[in-house]
């Protein structure tokens, strides 16, 4: 059996030709773009084409198939998620062409050696080439209970009473008032896990600090994804830098942690165990803005929470999103937070494997973010003098403008080292690069007295009087 791998992603056609090898199938080459796989499977003498949609070109992919199988090669299309109404019309097509050697996303390299050893038949493709997908309807997401709901045990106030300042915005707890949540003016009955008529008995987490910055006109605050489909770029690092800067300069900031790989702004920075404060705006003792920690199972992540935490952006002038990588896949609730964003910015290093996934995103997921181009800017992190490619290279390689450059600094490692954000006063190239990035989000926006933020750069929002921070977190 001779096989040609042709994805168009360089890392998957690294692992599945390494796959192959290893189980003595010859791996004839790997094909980069559409126009040429027919001839360059001729060439080689495949018998066999794994072909995704990922592959870059302007061929259609059903013609491309249809080609492949009137030559007399045998095709395993990785043809998309399942729950992609797109992805399952392009499989009864490949079906109806004869293609049976289907294998949905997210792909791993063993799934796909599988189907190459493994012929699938009519029964086995998954759908049908016509009429509905039998025994994998799209998915329907379960009816449970949200995360926030199962914290705490709740008691059924009566009717009249059931509704309390903050029901509008799920976890809200204040109405916008300060200190409209003291238990000189709040009575426990009705209160998220209160039992009879004490405000004491009410749990700890209602108590500890909510946003001091509630935006009494309620409007909406932009809201700004810092993302990357490639790992350690510096997301966190520029998320947290940004949340320091633009509250500095007198804004309402909210930083939300909506990283399920790891706990880095809630446990590390924060010093909060992970899950305790999931999905709620809270204080950390000493910060100058508010965070939304993440929960301990990846599973609570989803759709749901995201557009729970995004019903808080009224509080706020801007609510930043520290994200994750993406990998073939991008989570629900990132996609969530890119299809609503106002900004976007897209991160990338010099490194070669940095440059490479920020291209597959672009050729996949990239296409199914509304109006990216609008919302995208481009930053080239940690930008050294003898970087193997230079900023504007590493944008001619993605196929995005250059937007930024943010320099390779020590003052980022003092960051992890302190596990602090920037403080006011600090001075450092990187800070300065960040800055002028976040002047440009925050110009036309007034502080709460009607002063210019750019203006206020230099003062640092102070916490209400009576305003409690959380216990336990780092100054």
């Amino acid at each position: 059996m001779r096989v040609l791998v042709a994805t168009g992603l360089e890392e998957l056609d690294g692992s599945i030709s390494g796959e192959l090898s290893s189980r003595d199938i010859e791996v004839v080459g790997e094909c980069y773009y559409r126009e040429g796989l027919l001839s360059l499977a001729k060439d080689r003498g495949a018998d066999v084409v794994i072909l995704s949609t990922h592959l870059p070109g302007q061929a259609d992919t059903v013609d491309l198939v249809k080609e492949l199988r009137m030559a007399g090669l045998r095709v395993i299309l990785l043809s998309g998620r399942r729950d992609d109404k797109k992805a399952v019309d392009l499989a009864r097509k490949a079906v109806a062409l004869g293609v049976y050697d289907l294998v949905w996303d997210p792909v791993s390299p063993e799934a796909v050696v599988h189907r190459v050893l493994n012929p699938a038949t009519l029964a086995e493709a998954s759908v049908g080439p016509e009429g509905e997908v039998p025994g994998i309807a799209v998915k329907r997401p379960e009816k449970k209970v949200p995360f926030w709901r199962r914290l705490f045990r709740r008691t059924k106030p009566a009717s009249a009473e059931r509704k309390t300042p903050g029901d509008d915005h799920p976890g809200a707890k204040t109405g916008g008032e300060p200190g409209a949540a003291s238990p000189e003016k709040m009575s426990g009955e009705g209160l998220p896990g209160a039992v009879g008529n004490s405000p004491r008995k009410a749990p700890l987490s209602y108590w500890l600090a909510r946003s001091p910055t509630i935006s009494p006109e309620k409007r909406a605050g932009r809201l700004l994804v810092v993302y990357s489909s490639a790992s350690g770029v510096g997301k966190t690092a520029v998320s947290m830098t940004t949340a320091a800067l633009l509250a500095g300069r007198g804004c309402r900031v909210c930083l939300v942690d909506a990283d399920p790989t790891g706990h880095t702004l809630t446990e590390h920075f924060a010093g909060l165990p992970a899950g305790r404060y999931a999905f709620e705006a809270v204080r950390p003792r000493g910060w100058t803005f508010d965070l939304v920690p993440g929960p301990v199972n990846p599973s609570d992540y989803g759709r749901d929470s995201a557009r729970m935490v995004m019903a808080l952006r009224d509080r706020y002038d801007f609510m930043i999103v520290d994200s994750c990588p993406g990998t073939l896949e991008v989570y629900e609730h990132i996609r969530e937070y890119l299809a609503a964003a106002d900004h976007i910015w897209l991160l990338c290093t010099p490194e070669a494997k940095a440059v490479g996934a920020v291209k597959r995103f672009a050729m996949s997921e990239g296409r199914l973010v509304p109006s990216l181009e609008e919302k995208l800017t481009f930053v080239v992190n940690r930008s050294y003098l003898l970087a193997p490619r230079k900023p504007a290279e590493v944008a001619a390689a993605t196929g995005f403008p250059l937007g930024a450059v943010l320099p390779e600094d020590s003052f980022v490692e003092s960051l992890f080292t302190g596990a602090s954000p920037p403080r006011p006063g600090e001075k450092a190239d990187f800070l300065d690069a960040v800055d002028r990035l976040a002047g440009g989000l925050a110009g036309g926006l007034k502080t709460e007295k009607g002063e210019d933020v750019i203006e206020s750069q230099s003062r640092v929002r102070q916490r209400r009087p009576g305003l409690r921070v959380l216990e336990g977190a780092r100054r």
